[in-house]
């Protein structure tokens, strides 16, 4: 009745082009006038624990940290350099109300304080370093008319830190 599990993974991607005809932005921003360029990293462990809670009820808990790592330039118009770690905690709540109806409801809090730099030619000032969060809840059914059909209708509320700014979905 109970799960106990830690998924690990990683990537790594890098896009480079010259384009030796183009000529654009500014060196200030990148010497790079020609170039398009652009690296992605990140790694996540999750921790994660299900458990059913009784014959119709059931949680499914997951913890998560990690890295995130962007860069890249774009034509000396854009350069662009972020990093920083990651926190995630998920859990959602099932109950099996009736054999064709699931109650879902479940929380999402992510928080992240990146460390960016961010220059775009022709703007005054560089944007720079900010934390990052999002609360969310949500609720959903799992309605089961016929054994090969589903309807899941649901709501979502998110609210965003750094945007100062909510939404329900």
């Amino acid at each position: 009745d109970h799960h106990l599990f830690l998924t690990a993974f990683a990537a790594q991607d890098r896009l480079e082009m010259i384009v030796p005809d183009e000529r654009a932005g500014s060196p200030e921003v990148n010497e790079a006038v020609d170039a398009i360029a652009m690296d992605l990293r990140f790694s996540r462990f999750i921790l994660g624990y299900d458990a059913r809670l009784g014959a119709k009820v059931r949680n499914e808990l997951r913890l998560a940290a990690g890295r995130t790592a962007e860069s890249g330039h774009f034509f000396g118009t854009i350069n662009f350099d972020g990093h920083g770690p990651l926190y995630n905690v998920r859990d959602e709540l099932s109950v099996l109300a009736r054999p064709w109806l699931t109650a879902t409801a479940g929380l999402d809090f992510l928080w992240t304080p990146y460390v960016y730099d961010v220059t775009v030619a022709g703007w005054p000032q560089s944007l720079q370093d900010q934390r990052f969060g999002d609360r969310g809840l949500y609720a959903s059914l799992d309605l089961r008319p016929w054994h090969n059909l589903t309807v899941t209708p649901g709501v979502r509320y998110d609210h965003y830190d750094h945007l100062d700014d909510t939404e329900v979905t």
